[in-house]
This record gives C-alpha cells, sequence and structure tokens, in this order.
C-alpha cells in the first residue's frame, strides 16, 4: 500500500502566519496618556462631566479593539474550520477500512483461541484416566491458558499437573480415611475446591459425632441393664 501523509499546499509550508501586526503602542501611549490625568485629582464639576466623555470615549475605544480582535480570529480560524472538517471527512473515511481489518484480526484470533482450547480440552479428556466424570473441565480450564502469549505445551504440563496433584489427594484420602466414609469424602472434596486439608477435617468431625453417639448407645444399654 502507497505511504501517504498529508501535504499542505497552501500556503507554502513554513509560511503560515507567524503574527498579526497592529497599532499596539499607539494605542498604549494614548491610554497612558488619558490615566495620567486622572491619577490622584479631586473632581469639579466641570471636571467630572469631562472625565464621564472621556470614560465614555474609553468605553468605546475598548469595544472596538475587542472587537476587531474577535474579527481577526473569526477571519484566521475560518480557513482553519474548513481544513478540519475536511480533515475530519477524510479521517471518517480512514476509519471504514481500519474497522474492517479490526473485525477480520479479531475473528482470526478468536478462531485461534477457539481451537487452542478445544485442543486443550481434547488432551485432558485423555489424560483423566479414571477420573472422568468427577473432575470436570469446567473445573480445571484456567482463563489464561486462552492467550496467545501461553503456549499450549506449557497448558498441557499444568493440566497434568492438576490432575497429578487430584490423584495424589484421593490416594490420600484412600489410605487415611475408613472405607465407610471414602465415598462421602470424595464427594465433599470435589465440592469444596479440591481442599485436601478440609476434606479430613470434615470427616474427622463425622466420626467425632460418631464415636460420641457410640458412647451414649453403650451408656444408654448399660443403664438399662442395670
Amino acid at each position: 500500500m502507497e505511504e501517504l501523509t498529508l501535504v499542505i499546499n497552501n500556503p507554502d509550508e513554513g509560511k503560515f502566519l507567524k503574527s498579526i501586526g497592529w497599532n499596539k503602542e499607539q494605542i498604549k501611549e494614548a491610554v497612558a496618556g488619558i490615566t495620567e490625568q486622572y491619577i490622584g485629582i479631586a473632581y469639579t464639576e466641570e471636571q467630572l462631566q469631562e472625565a464621564k466623555k472621556d470614560r465614555a470615549r474609553l468605553n468605546a475605544m475598548k469595544k472596538d479593539i475587542s472587537d476587531r480582535r474577535i474579527q481577526v480570529k473569526k477571519a484566521l480560524l475560518e480557513p482553519y474550520e474548513k481544513f478540519e472538517a475536511e480533515v475530519k471527512e477524510v479521517v471518517a473515511l480512514i476509519d471504514e477500512p481500519i474497522a474492517l481489518i479490526d473485525k477480520q484480526i479479531v475473528a482470526y484470533e478468536d478462531r485461534i483461541k477457539e481451537e487452542k482450547i478445544a485442543e486443550l480440552e481434547g488432551f485432558f479428556n485423555e489424560s483423566i484416566g479414571d477420573l472422568k466424570g468427577k473432575l470436570l473441565w469446567e473445573i480445571v480450564f484456567d482463563q489464561k491458558w486462552a492467550n496467545k502469549t501461553v503456549s499450549a505445551n506449557s497448558c498441557k504440563k499444568e493440566i497434568l499437573q492438576k490432575i497429578g496433584d487430584v490423584k495424589t489427594d484421593l490416594a490420600a484420602i484412600k489410605s487415611s480415611i475408613d472405607e465407610r466414609h471414602q465415598a462421602y469424602a470424595e464427594e465433599f472434596y470435589f465440592g469444596h475446591g479440591r481442599n485436601l486439608s478440609y476434606t479430613i477435617t470434615e470427616i474427622n468431625r463425622i466420626q467425632e459425632l460418631e464415636r460420641k453417639a457410640e458412647e451414649a448407645r453403650i451408656a444408654r444399654e448399660k443403664a438399662e441393664q442395670e
């Protein structure tokens, strides 16, 4: 694609208006002369009338200068405002292909992301073994795996690590918890964030309740016999 840039051809580049010349010093001198007349003056009736006339002339001068400033500003801004509108029109045209390209890029990246997630889910299903139906993909999946900066190989390593951690925890449950409570322990484990310590604490609590209930039953039977 041809590289294009904005080129100013009128006025010539570097010949924009640098300053505006006007009779600033002349007006400043005239105003200073008038100001000098009214420093420390004590008005008489005649002087008061003259001062009012001077005030009216100064206000008229002030309005005339302000009006001229606005006129010059408008004259200077008029070509710029026309230029600005034209530039915005062209920029809007440029935005159209940018939006189309962005749409295509997003669609491509979404497709790559979906393909990557599908690949990882397939790998998970191949690796899960006898945990199928217990450990779900939705639980294992980490949103960061969808990022293109994270390689599929590193994601697969994390998947294997998570599966391995669960198998280790289930082995610990099987070896440390009474067979009567193992099914409940596994259910509790998967239902509470695969937290082995919390699961063991829960089973210990249940076993303690059972122990106390058994002691109470034995005590009742003994009392009945006596």
